[in-house]
Parts: structure tokens; sequence; C-alpha cells
């Protein structure tokens, strides 16, 4: 019976040790992303599909960017799932209606060509590049964009 025991406690926290070396710190999540925002699932274009757009009202912007996107009330960014099982369900979000932060980059659109390319936003991790709003975490992330900055100004 012992051995059972000790094998079941050893799966487990092996378990909780791979979920804690795979799931990105805040700090990384700062690190990668160039906007960083608040908002709500308002449509998923062919929800069961391993590629889908996804339309996101903003509600409010956390993190900036060198552009002024203070103006921009939605848009749509595309979603390509990992595998069957790897998959952030923004179908359900938009059922639930929940506030959402959203850890997003730039990427060039594949299409762009000449001296000036085009950009659209994408999640900057696809596993957990959104995350249930909460104070304490939009107060983490603003704790690591200011000690960010520090950084950079000192230099």
């Amino acid at each position: 019976m012992k051995p059972v025991l000790v094998a079941i406690i050893l799966t487990l926290a092996m378990g909780g040790y791979a979920y804690a070396t795979i799931m990105p710190t805040i700090a990384s999540m700062v690190g990668r992303s160039d906007v960083i925002l608040i908002g709500k699932v308002l449509h998923v274009d062919k929800p069961g599909e391993p590629f889908r757009m996804v339309t996101v009202q903003v509600k409010e912007f956390i993190v900036g960017s060198p552009f002024d996107l203070s103006k921009i009330k939605e848009f749509t960014m595309p979603y390509q799932r990992i595998g069957k099982k790897v998959n952030i369900s923004f179908q359900e979000m938009k059922e639930a209606g929940e506030e959402k932060v959203f850890f997003l980059r730039y990427a060039q659109d594949s299409g762009a060509t000449g001296k000036t390319p085009s950009f659209h936003l994408e999640l900057s991790d696809v596993w957990f590049g959104v995350r249930p709003s909460s104070k304490g975490l939009i107060k983490k992330i603003k704790e690591v964009e200011l000690r960010v900055r520090k950084l950079y100004d000192e230099k």
C-alpha cells in the first residue's frame, strides 16, 4: 500500500512541477507583449476550426505601444490552435461575456510588401496569452512594466 501512495504523491508533485515550468510568469508575458489590454470577445469566426479570427472589444489598455491605439474600440486577431487539446476557447469566453486580459504582440502581415509593412495584433503566447481579469493581475502587470521602464531609463 505504501509504495502505491508514494508513487501517487510523486506523480502529483511532478505534474505540479511540469505545470509550473510551462506556464510563463507575468514578467515574461509582459516582456513578450507589445500591447496588454482588458477586453471581451465579441465574435469568433469558425469557432471549432483550428484557425479562426477573433474579434475583441477593447475596454482599457494596460500597457500601450509606440502607436496611438487609444481610439481603437475593437480589433480582430488570428488564432491558430496548436493541437487538439491545446486550445483557448474564445467561444466560451464570448458566451460568458467576461472581461479578460489579452497579452498581444505585433506581427507583420504575410502579404506586406514595400517600404511600409503592415502589422496585426496576435497573442504573444498561444497557450497563456489570455488570462482572467483581476485587480491583482492588473496591478502586477503595471508594477512589472514600471520596473522595466525604470531599467531602460537608467541606461
